[in-house]
């Protein structure tokens, strides 16, 4: 079994507001209590809706933030007596990161590289190797304040691969890529991390990301883990399916079976799709047979984490 890289334990974070002098300040709970495990070589995503607490997370297990109540360890190490050691093996970047201007991209990974203690040479080695996994050979020699959005998230996404940590913090890594270069990044992090036994935390709000890439989910709501569990799993919670059919003849009979049976529909020209139970898939096939429906094709699509994270947005934060 995979040892235990970071421990939570029952972690808290309360922000106060003041007001009068003679009022007493009101509390606002960011993180309630919440506790996890990140293993060696896994990688787990941290979901929810804005504001769920998922940043709060992370500034507090990057040391930057001190919690509330509970604690933190790294490697068997409580981070708030050991934050500068164990930082030196922990890396971080999130859609709010930023490089110095000022400074070329090759002169931004050469300083980070030096922040984490690390010779030059390891360093070029690493900025070589790093260049050609993310195209970056093209604007190494480029000020950080010339680039564009995708080249900026690009070069931050090497960044924090210089040092070879154990332990990464990803926060939206791609959520400013275009689909190509944020399949070739999703590629090399499943490759790092299968290699080089890295533990990876990792927030996306792309669900088909998280799915391709965690092997287990954190969801928060409200500061709180509702659910702990596999991607997999998650989504089978959900017991809606999705039927596209492709129509010959009879559409205006599927629309009224739909309108009578209270099944939620969207017709796009010759298609329509039709929401239903995953039980009821062969009621409604024989259904449409019935009033026969003529279609030329026929999918059906199982529910997805994205089902999921959406049913969990649409159903309000818990009382």
């Amino acid at each position: 079994m995979n040892s235990t890289i970071v421990s939570v334990t029952n972690l808290t974070k309360c922000f106060y507001a003041n007001h009068w002098f003679w009022q007493k300040p009101t509390a606002t709970t960011a993180v309630n209590g919440i506790s996890f495990e990140l293993k060696q070589n896994q990688i787990l995503g941290l979901l929810g809706i804005n504001g769920a607490g998922k940043t709060t997370t992370i500034s507090m297990l990057m040391g930057v933030m001190t919690p509330t109540a509970g604690s933190l360890s790294y490697f068997g190490k409580t981070l708030a007596q050991n934050r500068c050691t164990i930082m030196q093996q922990v890396t971080h970047t999130s859609g709010f990161t930023k490089l110095i201007g000022k400074l070329t991209v090759k002169e931004n990974l050469i300083m980070y590289g030096y922040l984490y203690n690390m010779k030059k040479q390891a360093i070029e080695q690493r900025i070589a190797y790093l260049a050609q996994q993310f195209s970056l050979d093209e604007i190494l020699q480029k000020y950080a304040g010339e680039l564009s959005t995708g080249q900026t998230t690009r070069a931050l996404i090497a960044r924090v691969f210089i040092p070879s940590p154990r332990v990464i913090l990803l926060d939206e890594p791609t959520a400013a890529l275009d689909p190509k270069m944020a399949t070739d990044v999703r590629t090399f992090i499943s490759k790092q991390q299968r290699e080089e036994g890295i533990s990876i935390l990792f927030t996306s709000h792309n669900m088909d990301e998280v799915t391709e890439l965690c092997h287990d989910v954190l969801v928060l709501e409200r500061g709180s883990i509702i659910a702990h569990d596999t991607p997999k799993n998650l989504a089978a919670t959900i017991a809606t399916a999705r039927v596209h059919l492709v129509m010959r003849n009879g559409m205006e009979q599927v629309i009224r079976y739909a309108q009578q049976h209270d099944i939620t529909h969207q017709i796009a020209g010759a298609s329509i799709r039709l929401d239903v139970a995953e039980h009821a898939i062969a009621q409604l096939l024989q259904g449409l047979a019935q009033q026969q429906a003529d279609y030329s094709n026929i999918s059906i699509e199982q529910p997805s984490l994205e089902d999921y994270f959406l049913s969990m947005a649409k159903r309000g934060p818990i009382s």
